[in-house]
């Protein structure tokens, strides 16, 4: 049963293991879907890091990216957030509890992951940087696929974010018009069209040490 636990906790939510052991005893499972009228998303891209794994034997660069998402899964955890698996970087909060501050919690990761990335830049002189997007509201999530599983969210809100990220016109966390609204008395922000770029000088619990190689 433990076993069972840590191969679901693996790719799943921790709020969402009970139903899924469930369900492997079930001849014909049902998907698992659930509904958030108020959450934040954040989608990020790391930018550059595809150039330096290249110049990376296959060993090192399973170290780096190990390292970067060790340290990224920590800041969720910080900053309340649930890391969803995607292309780039994908994470929610108020989700499975509502969360009053969730679009503060999401911008926090996404300020820290900026630290984070720019620490490994500083340690390594590459060149290397994180554009996120950063939008509010409404999502759908819940367990897809009928033999491979994986937890998945969608909606909107998500699609806004990624947006926002492939269109942002630089590196930096944007947020949309709703975001702004949430978190406008606790960040330095600029608007940039319709949309808005969070401004901070602030340093991260996760960085990156400059004496040691990677």
């Amino acid at each position: 049963m433990k076993s069972t636990s840590r191969l679901l906790g693996a790719f799943l939510p921790q709020h969402l293991i009970s139903a899924a052991r469930l369900q492997i005893a079930t001849s014909n499972p049902h998907i698992y879907a659930e509904h958030y009228l108020q959450v934040t998303v954040a989608y990020a891209r790391l930018v550059g890091f595809e150039a330096v794994l290249s110049q990376c034997s296959s060993l090192d660069a399973a170290r780096v990216l190990k390292e970067v998402e060790k340290r990224v899964d920590r800041l969720c955890n910080l900053n309340g957030c649930t890391k969803v698996a995607s292309e780039g970087i994908t994470v929610v909060s108020s989700i499975p509890m509502h969360d009053d501050c969730h679009a503060l919690n999401v911008v926090r990761f996404a300020l820290q992951l900026q630290a984070l990335v720019n620490s490994f830049r500083d340690a390594t002189t590459a060149d290397v940087a994180v554009c996120v997007g950063i939008d509010s509201g409404s999502i759908s999530a819940g367990i897809v696929g009928s033999t491979k599983w994986h937890y998945d969210i969608i909606g909107v809100t998500v699609d806004n974010a990624i947006l926002l990220q492939s269109n942002a016109p630089a590196h930096g966390v944007f947020l949309t018009e709703e975001t702004r609204h949430l978190v406008e008395t606790h960040f330095t922000l600029e608007r940039i069209g319709d949309i808005w770029r969070v401004h901070s000088n602030s340093t991260g619990p996760e960085l990156f040490p400059v004496n040691k190689r990677y």
